[in-house]
């Protein structure tokens, strides 16, 4: 699990990568900015992703394409809800999980 350290109040803000996939995820948004150092993960790794704000809840990234292929399948899950290690592919699973360890830090 990643961990942050907040600017402002100097504490340690815990993390999971998934948060970056799900409406309510990075306390509903609070640590919505995050979701980029997701999606900056994968476009290093060459995906081509979309993040988009999700009304006042978090940020969140809605698409994931590679070779033109969408690679989030919107129509078999409920997107924001379902946990997305149970859709996504094996590849960016392995990919997030170890680009983004516990040992991972940076400023939340």
């Amino acid at each position: 699990m990643p961990t942050s350290t907040c600017p402002y109040c100097d504490s340690d803000f815990h993390w999971i990568w998934d948060d970056a996939f799900m409406k309510f995820g990075f306390r509903d948004g609070a640590k919505g900015h995050l979701t980029e150092t997701v999606a900056e993960v994968l476009r290093k790794a060459g995906y081509t992703v979309k993040v988009e704000p999700w009304g006042i809840h978090n940020v969140v990234i809605d698409s994931i394409r590679k070779g033109g292929i969408e690679l989030i399948p919107m129509q078999r899950i409920r997107f924001g809800y379902d946990e997305p290690r149970n859709y996504l592919p094996k590849k960016l699973i392995r990919l997030l999980d170890r680009e983004l360890h516990a040992s991972w830090e940076a400023v939340a």
